[in-house]
């Protein structure tokens, strides 16, 4: 009996792999400025203009599966990105894809975010979230931009 059950739980070991989930960074650029979640300090000024316009850029990193064979990448499938300054309502925008290199697609917000000047000493709160093909999540990102 213990024969069969030790040839049993060999016949039913899970071959080793290691699992990388995704990741994401996301970039800012306003005028002249720019902020992201790979930086300390994030600040945008006005500088005499009527509104702060930000063009977003997410770029990834696919996840990655090694089960000591083959070793396997997955995009990132499917993410949320949302952006917040109280008082002030953004209108939803879709994301277009680069993926020109093969792997590691970036996404572009197809419009900017349009922050009024009244904003001015407020923050802009930002929020990404992710997932690869596979379904790993990548690492969430939370920080704020002050609006000056």
């Amino acid at each position: 009996m213990r024969y069969a059950l030790l040839a049993l739980l060999a016949a039913c070991t899970i071959p080793e792999r290691d699992q990388t989930g995704p990741t994401v960074h996301i970039d800012l650029e306003s005028s002249f400025e720019d902020a992201s979640d790979q930086q300390t300090t994030n600040e945008f000024s006005l500088d005499g203009d009527a509104q702060y316009s930000v063009d977003v850029t997410i770029t990834t990193t696919d996840g990655i599966e090694d089960n000591m064979t083959t070793e396997s990448s997955y995009e990132v499938s499917d993410y949320h990105a949302t952006f917040a300054v109280p008082g002030v309502t953004f209108p939803d925008s879709t994301f277009t894809t680069d993926d020109s290199f093969g792997e590691d697609p970036s996404f572009k917000r197809d419009s900017p975010l349009v922050i009024p000047a009244s904003a001015k000493g407020g923050k802009l709160t930002v929020h990404v979230d992710a997932n690869d093909s596979r379904g790993l999540a990548a690492n969430t990102i939370d920080f704020t931009v002050m609006l000056n």
